[in-house]
């Protein structure tokens, strides 16, 4: 822990994290990013297909507000 100038303290976590991603690297060494972004884009577009036009305009609303991503 480090003291803040207001005498807070503050826990980086930031070593952890990156211990924890390492970790999860190597335990899984058939991972590929590249296809798992891939796969959760098809899916995203899957699950937004088909909309009629009450949903559609629900879909961008809640897009425009930032509540889902694009």
């Amino acid at each position: 822990m480090q003291p803040t100038p207001d005498g807070r303290h503050v826990l980086d976590l930031s070593a952890h994290e990156q211990h924890r991603l390492a970790a999860v690297v190597a335990a899984t060494p058939d991972l590929d990013p590249g296809r798992v972004l891939a796969d959760e884009a098809e899916a995203h577009r899957m699950l937004y297909s088909g909309l009629d036009a009450g949903q559609l305009a629900t879909y961008r609303m809640l897009v425009a507000a930032g509540v889902l991503d694009a």
